[in-house]
């Protein structure tokens, strides 16, 4: 827009320059007004005088509503740049005190941390024999409570009914394990009571400890001398653990699952025990091996946290001694 002013300026202080010329031109015609060529000339310069004069006004009338335009264009860019510087520093302290939020949630976070671990502590030390499944006794045990258990005639009857799924293959062994189970139907009856009863294992036989709808963790020491031994682990690394599995996506379809998570520049590595798979409906449900690992960190379905180990099985494995 200057630019525009500019060339509107110089031509009209050229027409200035050249009315001045030619009004001088014409007050020399008029003083030679008696003659004939004076007369010619005077008018002459006083129609061009009179045109450039009405041309002038032309130029003065756009150059003035080029100014103004400016004025007003100068304006609304003044204004848009205020509008915008205000908007970053409004942008900039949102940022900032959004910033500030995280800062202090994540410090909450940590204090609530510190001193969730400082009362942290390890309960006393339970050895149990869970007997196998076979015996028919004291095959279940509630880690949270520590008490064994044996399920009702009603609840084991209940595992050898006929259901849709059994059309094609006998699926009471799996139904003992908590898989393949419909809802709605008698063999449901058993997980009804692993839930009230707050079963967490099972002594399958063969070695073999099924788990219920828990989080098993496989857990060791550091080195190849304490691998098994469990005194140098805390309710920390229990906790952190069995929360890390607990949030990670766990493979549905069986097997085991690993995660790393990376804290402070430090990996932490995690396997959980092998999932068992379900075709049609049950429980979640793992197999813990001595084979596996001999030690694992575990959380129940009612939240109790802790470390498993096996230490070994009663002759003819008809039993299995946890602590």
């Amino acid at each position: 827009m200057p630019s525009r002013l500019v060339l509107l300026a110089v031509p009209i202080l050229g027409l200035f320059l050249i009315l001045a010329v030619m009004v001088t031109v014409l007050l020399l015609a008029l003083k030679k007004w008696k003659s004939g060529a004076g007369k010619a000339v005077a008018i002459g310069c006083g129609v061009l005088v009179l045109g450039g004069i009405l041309f002038l006004v032309v130029l003065l009338g756009v150059f003035l509503f080029y100014r103004q335009s400016a004025a007003t264009s100068e304006n609304a860019a003044m204004m848009t740049a205020k509008a915008q510087a205000e908007a970053q520093m409004a942008g900039a302290r949102a940022r900032a005190e959004a910033q500030m939020a995280g800062a202090r949630a994540r410090a909450e976070q940590l204090q609530a941390q510190a001193k969730a671990n400082a009362n942290l502590a390890f309960g006393p030390v339970m050895e149990r024999v869970i007997q196998a499944r076979e015996t028919g006794t004291n095959s279940f045990l509630d880690l949270d409570t520590g008490h064994l258990l044996t399920p009702p005639p009603d609840v084991t009857n209940a595992l050898t009914a006929i259901q849709p799924t059994d059309l094609q293959r006998d699926n009471t062994e799996r139904r003992w394990e908590g898989l393949d189970i419909l809802a709605n139907t008698r063999p449901f009856r058993y997980i009804a009571w692993l839930r009230e009863s707050g079963a967490d294992l099972m002594y399958n036989d063969n070695g073999q400890i099924i788990a219920f709808e828990g989080t098993y963790v496989i857990a060791h020491g550091v080195s190849s001398t304490d691998w098994n031994d469990w005194s140098g682990l805390s309710p920390e690394s229990a906790r952190a653990a069995v929360e890390a599995v607990g949030n990670a996506t766990r493979n549905v379809n069986g097997g085991t699952t690993t995660i790393t998570l990376l804290t402070n520049n430090t990996s932490s590595t995690y396997t959980t025990a092998q999932q068992l798979f379900s075709r049609n409906g049950g429980v979640s449900a793992e197999l813990l091996t001595r084979e596996q690992s001999a030690m694992y960190f575990f959380k129940t379905r009612e939240g109790g946290m802790g470390i498993l180990q096996i230490i070994g099985f009663t002759e003819n494995s008809s039993g299995v001694k946890i602590r």
